[in-house]
C-alpha cells in the first residue's frame, strides 16, 4: 500500500496533478476491469501498458459443467458456450 502512496504522490507531481484526481483515474480504470470481467459476455479485455486479460479455458470448461450441472440459467450457458468456440 505504502508503494502505491508513493507512485500516486511521484505520478501526480510529475504531471502535475492533484493526487485525488490520479487516485481517481486509477480506481475508474480498476472499477471498469472488474465490472467487464463480472459481465456475462466474458470479453478479452485489453489495458495499455496493463495487458490483455481473459478468462483461462480450465475455468470456462468448469463454469459450463457447474451451468450444465444445475441446469440452470441456460442464456448464461449458451454465452459461455460461444465463448469457448
Amino acid at each position: 500500500m505504502r508503494k502505491l502512496q508513493e507512485f500516486i504522490k511521484n505520478l501526480a507531481k510529475e504531471k502535475k496533478l492533484s493526487i485525488f484526481a490520479v487516485e481517481f483515474a486509477i480506481s475508474h480504470q480498476y472499477k471498469f476491469l472488474k465490472k467487464c470481467m463480472q459481465s456475462d459476455d466474458l470479453p478479452d479485455i485489453y489495458m495499455k501498458n496493463l495487458g490483455r486479460f481473459k478468462i483461462k479455458k480450465k475455468r470456462l470448461d468448469w463454469m459450463i459443467d457447474e451451468l450444465e450441472k444445475n441446469n440452470s440459467d441456460t442464456d448464461k450457458l449458451k454465452k459461455a458456450r460461444d465463448v469457448r468456440k
